[in-house]
């Protein structure tokens, strides 16, 4: 296989390069705090989703604060800056032809602020890459969403995998 683990995991975790694909979202999506904040945080995960499924590294780094992001891979190394996560997103990118599906089986959202949300899911995903194999992953991430500037951007990312 000629991609990075890791980077693929970046890709899949934090989030398929065909319109046809559906992102899913779970019905009974756990929330605790207030619902218009929430709801705020919600759609912008969604449309995080959404972005990714284009592939377009520079549109999904749009949700990213690039000023205080930190953020932790699979393998436990620290990604130090927005600028870091994007090289490394940009490599699994550049490895994924398309995707065939990204379902987030579990999705939690916790307001720990008015203007600082935690999010957690769990996804099953299945791609293509550009070198004909097809691979199915599943894992989890954790994201921190802050609206410190106005606008909710993720200000860190970690993310797990069984495998």
């Amino acid at each position: 296989m000629n991609f990075s683990p890791t980077a693929l995991l970046v890709v899949l975790a934090t989030t398929a390069a065909s319109a046809q694909v559906a992102v899913e979202f779970p019905a009974d999506t756990e929330r605790q705090g207030t619902v218009s904040v929430l709801d705020e945080v919600e759609e912008r995960f969604e449309q995080l989703a959404h972005t990714a499924i284009g592939l377009d590294v520079a549109a999904y780094m749009l949700f990213f604060d690039a000023d205080l992001f930190v953020g932790l891979n699979a393998d436990g190394t620290v990604i130090r800056s927005a600028q870091e996560f994007a090289v490394i997103y940009r490599r699994g990118v550049a490895q994924i032809e398309r995707y065939a599906a990204l379902d987030f089986v579990k999705l939690k959202l916790v307001e720990i602020s008015p203007d600082l949300v935690l999010l957690a899911n769990e996804y099953v995903a299945k791609v293509r890459l550009r070198s004909g194999e097809t691979v199915a992953a599943k894992g989890g991430g954790t994201q921190v969403w802050s609206k410190a500037t106005g606008e909710w951007l993720l200000v860190s990312v970690s993310s797990s995998n069984p495998d």
